[in-house]
């Protein structure tokens, strides 16, 4: 395991003065994007309710206004959304996910590397956030010095970081590091069978998903709707029509009623094509109680792939009629 801070990037470079005073108080770069629950306020301060999303340019000024100021928070945070917000690592971790967000996942690493090298605390919030940076830009080797730094800080115990530690190993490519890593969770949640079960799944080794599956069912892990999904997936790809009836039957006495049967019940209709099996899926189909533009385009999707074009062209002239389905192309 890699502990020392070869790898780690050097400090981020001092950004140009930019005008910080255009975005204070200001509301333009609200949306609900980039969660707050990691910060920490101020004392009797009321949590910040709404989420805040800044786009590139506006994350680079406040990075500079931090680097002009030394981090000294006892200046005006430029943002009002984030004035509740005071600490060095509350800042950080803003910066790090911001950078993600706009997808400039090498920026993020830098902000880590000069955390790390101000001593600037790391806690166990922010790093699933780095961990995600180091499989966007992918960097296995800072990875891996990541995840000494979670050993050597005891971070390993927690499950989110666990989980995202599996998350970064496959989205490098290494599968192997991933699988040692989950067999070493002494507490595996569902989200961490999920991971590995879809990883095996996005590189092609079904039979290892499968395996994994039905290990996963022998210790009593009951799925997310994440993990259902990723399972029917499977399924899906290699064609089994009994373990694909099973598994829907599973969703059926463990679903919950709402937004939630729509992806489920698309990845279902999916795997029941894939079975050759149209029927099943149209009875899947007509027994929604509200169809989405997913589930209508699933469906006709269906046809075609199994050349049944008139009855693919019939049930697309029914989704013209359909005003939800209509409503949801038009809000696209």
């Amino acid at each position: 395991m890699v502990t020392s801070k070869s790898h780690l990037s050097s400090a981020p470079p001092l950004l140009l003065p930019v005008s910080i005073h255009k975005l204070q108080n200001s509301n333009q770069y609200h949306s609900p994007t980039l969660k707050f629950t990691q910060l920490q306020p101020k004392p009797n301060v009321l949590p910040i309710q709404h989420e805040l999303h800044i786009n590139l340019n506006a994350t680079q000024q406040l990075h500079g206004h931090f680097i002009k100021t030394c981090s000294n928070c006892s200046y005006q945070v430029p943002f009002a959304a984030l004035e509740s917000y005071s600490s060095n690592a509350a800042i950080h971790s803003f910066l790090i996910t911001s950078y993600i967000k706009n997808n400039c996942p090498a920026d993020a690493a830098k902000i880590y590397a000069y955390m790390r090298r101000t001593d600037t605390e790391v806690d166990n919030f922010i790093i699933p956030s780095v961990l995600k940076a180091c499989c966007l830009i992918p960097s296995i080797l800072l990875g891996q010095e990541v995840h000494g730094f979670v050993v050597k800080n005891g971070f390993h115990r927690d499950v989110f970081v666990c989980n995202a530690l599996i998350m970064m190993y496959s989205g490098v490519g290494n599968l192997a590091s991933a699988r040692l890593f989950f067999d070493k969770i002494e507490n595996n949640d569902a989200v961490s069978w999920s991971t590995m079960i879809r990883s095996y799944d996005r590189s092609g080794l079904l039979d290892e998903a499968l395996d994994l599956l039905r290990d996963m069912h022998v210790m009593g892990v009951k799925p997310s709707e994440i993990a259902m999904i990723s399972i029917t997936h499977v399924l899906a790809e290699v064609a089994d029509l009994k373990l694909g009836k099973a598994m829907h039957a599973y969703v059926l006495r463990n679903r919950n009623c709402g937004k939630s049967e729509v992806p489920l019940s698309s990845a279902l209709m999916d795997m029941y094509v894939k079975c050759k099996n149209l029927a099943y899926a149209r009875r899947l189909f007509d027994g929604l109680s509200d169809a989405s533009i997913i589930s209508w385009t699933a469906m006709i999707a269906a046809y075609i792939h199994c050349n049944n074009l008139s009855e693919g062209l019939r049930l697309f002239v029914k989704m013209l009629g359909d005003d939800n389905a209509i409503k949801a192309v038009l809000e696209r």
